[in-house]
């Protein structure tokens, strides 16, 4: 199991409730290049500071859903906007 807070392996237990588990050797060090591509293609049209603060939003909204705080601390994110804006494809 790899603690999303530290990145640090640690074995499986029960109270993590998973029925089932991949054997895989972890690479701390490995990279998401088509997950970084697509964050790059997705805000191509924005400048490059805005780019990547949008990307470093992404990248920490998608880091919520592997959190380990109680649900009630957890947060939400709304799109709200006009139809056609892209708010379904984020």
């Amino acid at each position: 199991m790899i603690d999303p807070v530290t990145l640090e392996l640690e074995p499986l237990r029960p109270e993590h409730y998973a029925t089932w588990k991949i054997d895989l050797d972890y690479d701390v060090g490995a990279t998401c290049p088509k997950w970084l591509q697509l964050l790059e293609d997705f805000f191509s049209d924005q400048t490059a500071e805005d780019r990547r603060t949008n990307i470093n939003l992404l990248q920490e909204l998608t880091a919520w859903t592997v959190n380990t705080k109680p649900k009630s601390l957890r947060k939400a994110l709304v799109l709200l906007g006009p139809s056609d804006s892209g708010k379904s494809n984020v």
